[in-house]
């Protein structure tokens, strides 16, 4: 029996289509599922990403499009089910979406420098590691609004409004004046 799932992997980020890699071989093989759940959800709800009725050895199990869910953290399940009812799963925890929420990235760093008190001493390599902040800004919402939008919508409605009220005041008052006559 083999089930393993080469990618994504526990601590990875993801975002938008996520192939998921991975072998489920087992004697008595039924079918497979792949799912997600929430990292934190206790319930033991699992949604569904995709299924195969055919062992699959190395290879793509399914096509996960993360843009459809929100940002946060999950879980991943492989589940195979074998003739009997019995089941196996793998579950890849610690899964990262980050769609539209900026990641800070952790970066190794490699300063190197000279001792100065001694002339043809050897290079001294520290290794640190710290966070990297990115001045990136999220993929824009096309849904959104900014402030100028919005107020250029509202004087746009305000003068299509102000129209409307002078021309239907200006066919009132020729229909009286013809009334009149």
């Amino acid at each position: 029996m083999e089930i393993v799932i080469q990618a994504p992997r526990a601590g990875d980020v993801l975002k938008g289509i996520i192939q998921i890699q991975g072998t489920a071989l087992a004697d008595q093989f039924t079918r497979y599922e792949v799912a997600f759940a929430y990292a934190d959800d206790t319930s033991g709800t699992w949604f569904l990403i995709d299924e195969g009725g055919r062992p699959a050895g190395d290879g793509l199990l399914a096509s996960w499009d993360t843009s459809r869910i929100t940002d946060g953290d999950y879980r991943l399940r492989l589940l195979v089910v074998l003739a009997g009812g019995e089941n196996r799963e793998l579950i890849v925890p610690d899964l990262h979406v980050r769609n539209y929420t900026p990641v800070e990235p952790t970066v190794i760093q490699t300063d190197r420098f000279a001792s100065t008190e001694e002339a043809g001493a050897e290079a001294v390599e520290t290794t640190s590691t710290s966070p990297l902040t990115l001045a990136a800004t999220p993929p824009v919402n096309p849904g959104s609004l900014t402030d100028e939008d919005f107020l250029k919508a509202l004087a746009g409605g305000a003068g299509v409004s102000a129209l409307v009220f002078l021309v239907l005041g200006l066919r009132s008052t020729l229909s009286r004046g013809s009334r009149r006559r």
